[in-house]
């Protein structure tokens, strides 16, 4: 669901699920980002994510090699995929005015709060403050 004036560069991605929604809001830019969704990712309005940048809501498999192996089997062509062990997602939030730069990846469950920068090549696994800048891996605050 795009909010208006949002602008999607053609190498943009969006990879969602059946049961999965993505929203952007009004004013956005989403510039070759890739959107993996499960369940949900919510962008606010006025964000721009940059080139290359990954944000899914999910691992999309499971993490137990047991189960992983059973999930790889299910997802065979010819195989029952109804038979897939379930998968963990968590809804990825995106608050006003945020910048998440080239390269980075915010993983399930993160809320980035309004105003929050992200630094390129970042790797985002908790939540980022309103108005604080991130950079690493795993990401950590510079600037608050």
């Amino acid at each position: 669901v795009l909010g208006d004036d949002v602008v999607v560069y053609g190498w943009t991605v969006f990879n969602v699920e059946p049961t999965g929604v993505v929203t952007v809001g009004h004013g956005s830019i989403l510039v070759g980002a890739v959107l993996m969704c499960q369940q949900e990712i919510a962008v606010g309005s006025g964000v721009v994510v940059s080139y290359q940048v990954t944000i899914a809501d999910s691992d999309f498999h499971p993490r137990d090699p047991a189960q992983r192996k059973h999930d790889a089997e299910a997802s065979a062509p010819f195989a029952d995929p109804a038979s897939r062990p379930e998968i963990e997602s968590r809804p990825v939030r995106i608050g006003d005015g945020a910048w998440i730069g080239i390269g980075a990846i915010v993983l399930k469950g993160v809320q980035i709060g309004a105003g929050a920068r992200v630094g390129a090549g970042s790797v985002v696994t908790r939540d980022v403050p309103a108005g604080t800048t991130v950079e690493g891996n795993p990401a950590r605050v510079v600037v608050s």
